[in-house]
This record gives C-alpha cells, sequence and structure tokens, in this order.
C-alpha cells in the first residue's frame, strides 16, 4: 500500500469525501491532504527509510462544530504511523 492509499484509508473512517491536493466535490464536509517526502540516510549515508511530513484539512460548513471529528483524524493518522514490525516470538 503507497502513502496516498495508506492516508487515504486513515482519512475516509472519519470523513468518507477526501482527496489529495485538491476536492473537486460538492459536500460540505471534506478533508484534503499533501505530503513532502524527506529520505532518512544511514550512517554509512545509504537510503533508509522514507520521512513523510503530512498536512491534513478538514473542512465544513461554517458554525458546524468539528473538534471530535479533528480528534478522530488524530487518532486515525497516528495508528497509521505506528511502524509495523515483526516481532519473534520468544
Amino acid at each position: 500500500m503507497n502513502i496516498d492509499e495508506r492516508l487515504t484509508a486513515a482519512i475516509t473512517l472519519v470523513v468518507p469525501e477526501t482527496a489529495p491536493r485538491i476536492y473537486e466535490g460538492t459536500a460540505q464536509e471534506y478533508c484534503v491532504y499533501n505530503y513532502n517526502t524527506v529520505p532518512r540516510l544511514h550512517a554509512n549515508g545509504r537510503p533508509g527509510a522514507a520521512l513523510y511530513l503530512v498536512q491534513v484539512h478538514l473542512l465544513t460548513a461554517k458554525g458546524l462544530p468539528t473538534r471530535k471529528k479533528r480528534q478522530a483524524l488524530k487518532l486515525s493518522l497516528i495508528h497509521i504511523s505506528e511502524p509495523t514490525r515483526r516481532r519473534g516470538i520468544s
């Protein structure tokens, strides 16, 4: 799963209308996101993992409460940001 698919999957759990960069739909509540990739290097100068700097924007009609949705978005994004590692059974 690439980064766009992971972000879209995490965000649409909370806000069904989601688009990378520009939203062209008609919903009164939607999210757009963008990101930059920063390569992380190992001590020997070889490429390691990538660091993604992500911005997510929740847009709603004026006056609608957004606190609970923003909290849910944060939790959903934290979930995908945690590294998944194989752990041995000891």
